[in-house]
């Protein structure tokens, strides 16, 4: 995916001057269109705020999954084991 940001924004969403913290305001992307998308913009209704959330699962992500999942896991079963059997 080849993405091109454009016009350099302040905080406030003007246009940025020298020596400003700045962020583009927008991102332009060139999708393949044999495959899915990969990313979903989300508007938030109140605010207007807009960003892309990425909908792929990386190796990293996965096994942060797992390591949480087990230790969670681990927790409630010694949570219901004092509990039912009160030593």
């Amino acid at each position: 995916m080849a993405c091109e940001f454009s016009e350099p924004v302040n905080y406030l969403g003007t246009p940025a001057g020298e020596g400003e913290f700045w962020n583009f305001k927008i991102l332009t992307c060139d999708t393949p269109s044999s495959g899915p998308l990969t990313f979903e913009l989300i508007t938030n209704d109140s605010t207007g705020a807009e960003f892309f959330i990425e909908k792929t699962l990386s190796y990293g992500d996965l096994l942060l999954i797992i390591i949480i999942s087990i230790g969670l896991i681990i927790l409630i079963s010694k949570l219901l084991w004092n509990f039912i059997f009160d030593v």
